[in-house]
């Protein structure tokens, strides 16, 4: 781009696109964000926490999480859960809330937001606007 060139890369890799001086996110054929990933993954409001169930508890703990009252999304991502809260200081509330429902914990704690969990909540908004 320094020398008047630009590249357009079009993926759905997030790991690639994490390279990217500037990303725009379309949905649906609709432009729902814009910026440098630094900048979209800061935009991300809340703590983010990753949740380890048993494989065969996955999609009963997803349920029973986007129920909770302090959480704002959840969503599955590979083997794990991504649970967005307000604040870090609700991950007891989340792991009791769970084991009460017999849900077995095997790990809850806040991570760092990737391009792919900023895109996962950017849908998820749209999807309920």
């Amino acid at each position: 781009a320094a020398a008047g060139t630009a590249v357009l890369v079009t993926t759905h890799y997030m790991d690639e696109a994490e390279h990217c001086h500037a990303l725009a996110f379309i949905y649906q054929g609709r432009l729902i964000a814009a910026g440098p990933p630094a900048r979209l993954k800061a935009g991300l409001q809340g703590s983010l926490v990753e949740v380890e169930v048993p494989p065969g508890g996955l999609l009963t703990a997803l349920e029973i999480l986007q129920a909770h009252p302090l959480a704002r999304e959840a969503a599955m991502f590979g083997a794990a859960l991504h649970v967005t809260v307000d604040a870090a200081e609700a991950i007891p509330s989340l792991r009791s809330w769970l084991q009460a429902r017999g849900i077995a914990v095997h790990r809850l704690e806040t991570i760092v937001p990737s391009l792919e969990d900023v895109f996962v909540s950017l849908v998820t908004r749209e999807v309920g606007a």
